[in-house]
């Protein structure tokens, strides 16, 4: 008799899930419908706006006290409207970006090893795309002069021999 109120409450709770899995069985075709169109949808929406940024990739090898050779315009493609131009972490001290067409140009201040820098362009729709650029900056060579050592013999009341002019 003590196993009747456990056989009673397992019987109604196997009634109960029963009843809820059929409930969900008869919608689920309908749901995994909805969700595969919204899914595709979502997909097909996204990449039609795929924006991207060439090229991808750049490399700049500067020399302090020397302008670098300016980065390549980057090329806008999957944007809507004007796409603007930011960059992090801040360039070295005495380069810039031109926040219209994505160049980096300049003459270093000091030394770096090399850093990537992220590009991002953007535009008002929320379209972004990233591009890295890699700089890294040389010290200036040392001053010197060629030849670094000239002698000079000579005789009293004797013209000496000129020394070579000296290349800087």
């Amino acid at each position: 008799m003590n196993d009747i109120p456990r056989i009673f409450s397992a019987r109604v709770l196997l009634v109960t899930a029963h009843s809820v899995i059929g409930h969900l069985c008869r919608h689920l075709n309908v749901r995994r419908s909805l969700s595969l169109l919204f899914f595709v949808c979502f997909a097909h929406s996204m990449q039609a706006s795929a924006a991207s940024l060439s090229p991808a990739t750049q490399t700049v090898n500067g020399t302090v006290g020397t302008a670098i050779t300016a980065t390549t315009a980057l090329t806008a493609t999957g944007f809507t409207g004007q796409v603007v131009y930011d960059v992090a972490p801040d360039l070295p001290r005495n380069l810039s970006l031109n926040t219209d067409t994505g160049v980096i140009s300049g003459t270093p201040a000091a030394t770096q090893n090399a850093t990537n820098y992220t590009v991002t362009g953007s535009d008002r729709s929320g379209n972004s795309a990233t591009a890295t650029v890699t700089i890294t900056v040389a010290a200036a060579p040392a001053a010197a002069l060629s030849p670094a050592t000239q002698t000079v013999n000579g005789t009293v009341g004797t013209a000496i021999t000129a020394t070579t002019a000296f290349t800087a």
